[in-house]
């Protein structure tokens, strides 16, 4: 869907039309699904824990700057068949477990940006590591090849906070969203 909807964004800008962009969550987990009810008034939908989760993801977007975000679930089932970047380990609201989670880049073998992807990639690993110097180094040398990466904005930013204002002593790397 976003590999169609990249398309039809540069149609609509031929076309003097406003982009569309659209934020997708994914999870893989069990829930309850179908109609659901009295029989007066009856819906179709989902419910629980993973149906939950990933709303969080959909909207853990904008804190990234990115448009589909999958979990640790989801990667570990599809990962033979799809491309992602690591992006966190976060807390959403509403769940104190923490998660891994991953932007989904495309399928399999179709990733051209190995320059942005190997800066972020290092500066994430230098983020973990406290090295926060460094991590701006590789995050800016990311945006160098493509300024509007959003995962890189974000960590060259919470990199520049923790600079002014450490992280405590037993800090697990764990970010919380403090928001739906």
């Amino acid at each position: 869907m976003q590999e169609r909807l990249s398309q039809l964004r540069k149609e609509y800008k031929q076309q003097g039309k406003p982009e569309l962009v659209m934020r997708v969550g994914i999870n893989t987990g069990e829930m309850v699904v179908g109609n659901m009810g009295s029989s007066t008034r009856m819906n179709y939908g989902m419910n629980g824990d993973s149906v939950n989760l990933a709303a969080r993801l959909e909207g853990a977007n904008k804190q990234y700057g990115t448009c589909s975000l999958i979990s640790e679930s989801t990667y570990q089932q599809a990962k033979d068949f799809i491309e992602v970047r690591e992006l966190d380990t976060l807390r959403v609201v509403g769940r104190a477990t923490p998660i891994k989670i991953y932007e989904l880049l495309g399928k399999k073998g179709s990733i051209d940006s190995p320059t942005t992807l190997s800066d972020y990639f290092e500066g994430l690993k230098n983020y973990k590591a406290q090295k926060w110097q460094d991590a701006i180094e590789n995050f800016q040398n990311a945006l160098k090849a493509d300024p509007n990466d959003g995962p890189s904005i974000t960590y060259l930013e919470r990199c520049k906070i923790f600079i002014e204002s450490p992280p405590e002593e037993d800090w697990d790397g764990v970010f919380n969203l403090t928001k739906k």
